[in-house]
């Protein structure tokens, strides 16, 4: 359980009080369509003493920004930019080829919400100490710490107009630990009184890294069912191997064979082996999965857009260059949770507000966290605090068939949500925008048929982007900013076992 001891800490005060009116973006670069809501950007403290700086992004709700919730978005990793996560999954912009100018999303979750995406922790992205540039070390707690005191320092002093709003926490992969923890310290510091905002309705974690033993356990099944192991496999011994540390001196061992047979896998590089077992889904919305990371690298590098986003000429001065994650903090990380249930636990048992609600979403071919071991977690914990359950039914998008839910309810009425969609991967907004906008605004909306259409209008005010039919190969992706070794998709090594086994055994570790 997270210390008791962080809910002292919210007696720090603010170095110097923001203005909302300083952070808002009055001029940002290479907007092609005109746009219709406010946006801001700055800094929020995120230690007692305001020497860690949390870079955050604020963009208010096309519908009613004044009455909207407050979404809080997390990218995973760790080490990976929420800032990253707008551009290129759910924010009402995207970049084009080569991160010039930026075009619209139609499915921007804005269109529902004021979404605050918030680049955490200390290291990633904009954000960063201004007494050590390079503090990369940190834990779940502490991740969890940074985050509740930047949010404190939102609603009491950055944007107080949002002191009293209903507000969720939600976001992807790792955020499946992020959340949680960041959940029982508010519900904590609600109870207590030590928060200043209340209305903490609920939380929402996409391809969710919640539980290590069955993403690992479920892998096998997953994999037989989408085809990409044969029958006669030993699910037995593959689990064994699963818990195998990774071999580092052995030349025998058949990962390492396979590896050196396959010089295109990159062993040490988890986003790339994933990529071989359609992390993305083969069909997502620009076809390229490293279409965006590369082009919002650039523009976010760019000195104008810096400036525009009001970014600290400290941190221009000391760590330079914005990457979508941080490979030291991915590498320093320290995980304390491999198991959220207790969390979950907690936060059901005590949370006090009335019709707080969980949603568990995963796109239905991520093959790491994939829908089955996340599903399988969430059953364990409704049997745990005796849930009662409904039967699972799908839900659709324009009348097809987008996914399947099930939702559970505990005796103190809080709901949990575990939703699939479908086609899609890792990352859902990307891969399936139109059926992830529809599922979350019902979400916030507590309806609970998810197949309730929005009404929302998705006509482009701007013209569509202008890019080719191949990404650049000049671009910088995601990828490059954990290690410089490449992987060439397609490869025929999808079916092996073997590369089950190092899945397993090097990217179940930590991922975005």
């Amino acid at each position: 359980m997270i210390p008791l001891l962080l809910l002292l800490l919210v007696s720090f005060t603010s170095c110097k009080a923001q203005n909302a009116a300083a952070d808002e973006i009055t001029n940002l670069p290479g907007v092609s369509f005109n746009t219709n809501f406010k946006q801001y950007s700055g800094y929020l403290n995120a230690n007692q003493q305001g020497t860690w700086k949390l870079h955050y992004w604020l963009v208010e709700s096309q519908g009613n920004a004044a009455t909207d919730p407050l979404i809080l978005w997390l990218n995973g990793g760790p080490g990976c930019s929420s800032v990253g996560g707008m551009f290129e999954e759910l924010g009402p912009f995207y970049p084009e080829n080569g991160g010039g100018s930026l075009y619209e999303n139609v499915f921007s979750w804005n269109k529902v919400a004021n979404v605050l995406f918030l680049e955490s922790p200390i290291g990633v992205g904009f954000s960063y100490d201004t007494s050590n540039s390079s503090n990369v070390k940190t834990d779940d707690d502490t991740v969890a710490s940074e985050n509740y005191l930047a949010l404190i320092d939102f609603f009491t002093n950055v944007q107080p107009a949002y002191l009293n709003r209903t507000f969720y926490i939600t976001g992807e992969s790792y955020a499946g630990i992020y959340l949680p923890t960041l959940a029982q310290v508010l519900v904590q510091g609600i109870n207590n009184g030590s928060f200043p905002n209340k209305n903490f309705q609920g939380m929402a974690i996409g391809n969710g890294y919640m539980n290590v033993k069955y993403l690992t356990n479920s892998l096998v099944l997953w994999s037989n069912y989408h085809g990409l192991i044969a029958l006669d496999q030993d699910p037995y011994n593959f689990y064994q191997d699963c818990y195998a540390p990774l071999p580092t001196t052995s030349t025998s061992s058949p990962m390492i064979n396979f590896i050196k047979s396959h010089p295109n896998i990159a062993a040490t590089n988890p986003h790339g082996t994933a990529s071989i077992l359609w992390y993305d889904s083969t069909d997502s919305q620009r076809g390229f999965s490293c279409w965006n990371g590369g082009a919002t690298y650039h523009y976010l590098n760019t000195p104008d857009v810096q400036a525009a986003l009001h970014i600290n000429s400290s941190w221009q001065n000391t760590v330079k260059t914005w990457h979508d994650c941080n490979g030291p903090i991915y590498g320093s990380y320290k995980v304390k949770y491999t198991d959220t249930t207790s969390l979950f636990q907690y936060v059901i048992n005590n949370v006090k507000i009335p019709n707080f609600r969980i949603l568990v979403y995963n796109g239905d071919v991520d093959t790491i966290c994939n829908y089955l071991g996340d599903s399988w977690h969430i059953r364990d914990l409704a049997i745990s605090l005796n849930m009662t359950s409904k039967p699972r039914t799908s839900w659709s998008f324009r009348n097809q068939i987008a996914g399947y839910v099930q939702r559970y309810t505990a005796n103190t009425s809080v709901t949990v949500d575990v939703l699939t969609v479908k086609g899609a991967g890792h990352f859902v907004p990307n891969d399936r925008p139109g059926p992830a906008l529809q599922m979350i605004a019902n979400f916030i909306g507590n309806i609970a048929n998810y197949s309730t259409a929005t009404g929302i209008d998705v006509t482009p005010q701007g013209p569509p982007p202008s890019t080719g039919t191949t990404p650049s190969t000049t671009m910088t992706t995601t990828t490059t900013t954990i290690t410089t070794t490449t992987v060439t998709t397609g490869a025929g090594a999808a079916s092996s076992s073997f590369l089950l086994v190092a899945i397993s055994a090097v990217l179940l570790k930590k991922l975005f």
